[in-house]
């Protein structure tokens, strides 16, 4: 097999286009998302982070799809800067899955629902974290494993701050510390394309910054790192014999 030559950091949209489709061992998302292996334990049981990959039963192992390394990768610095792992959980899983929990509840309540109660219920989602329990729902389940089979399979049709790679332009998410900080807590965030409202010099940095209250993640920093280190992953599996590094769909 061809071994796979490490890109130029400047060539991100290159880089994005190796890893797509791939999947992953639980040690190389260890490896990728910083996280320990009993961490990464306690957050697909303990605090039931719902991921994009399903496990394939008892005693095999999990095969992990690239989204699923950016999810961990940013639920580990949520949890990292707030200690709050159940909130980190049900944030990063809106994050992703905002439009699919729209999607699902308009099969809950029919396609002529009344828009103000489909807001309604959109808003509690947010409010309740209840992503989990869209699977009671059997047209919302069909609708979530669709989505989740879409986003393994291609990245493109995840939402798009996981594919932009323009460090100079970034996506950034700011938390208010109201929300974070609430009981029952507000999984609300804010999106914006652009250098954030503090330093620029520390754009690349990200996390607590003042003189603005709350909490930033520069996420297109954090993701083109994770792709950084998923691409050296696919160089050191290229020169073992036997291991194939061609793209694999969900």
């Amino acid at each position: 097999m061809k071994p796979v030559q490490a890109l130029p950091y400047a060539t991100d949209a290159q880089r994005l286009a190796l890893i797509d489709g791939k999947k992953w061992s639980a040690a190389e998302v260890q490896r990728a998302a910083l996280v320990k292996a009993d961490t990464l334990t306690n957050y697909l049981s303990k605090n039931r982070l719902r991921l994009a990959s399903v496990s394939d039963g008892p005693g095999r192992p999990r095969q992990f799809c690239t989204v699923d390394v950016y999810q961990l990768a940013l639920m580990n610095r949520l949890v990292e800067l707030t200690r709050r792992p159940e909130w980190a959980a049900r944030t990063v899983e809106i994050m992703l899955f905002e439009d699919v929990i729209h999607r699902a509840h308009h099969e809950i309540i029919g396609s002529d629902a009344d828009d103000a109660l489909f807001r309604t219920m959109s808003a509690a989602s947010k409010i309740n974290g209840d992503l989990v329990n869209l699977d009671e729902h059997s047209k919302a389940k069909g609708t979530l494993e669709a989505a989740c089979v879409a986003f393994c399979t291609s990245l493109s049709k995840c939402p798009p701050m996981y594919t932009h790679r323009d460090i100079e332009n970034p996506f950034v998410v700011y938390f208010a510390p109201e929300y974070i900080s609430a009981k029952p807590p507000i999984y609300e965030f804010t999106l914006r394309l652009g250098t954030p409202p503090y330093n620029p010099d520390r754009y690349d940095q990200d996390m607590r910054i003042a003189p603005v209250a709350g909490l930033y993640v520069n996420l297109t920093w954090l993701f083109t790192m994770v792709d950084r280190d998923l691409e050296q992953l696919l160089i050191e599996r290229s020169r073992r014999p036997d291991t194939d590094t061609t793209r694999t769909s969900a």
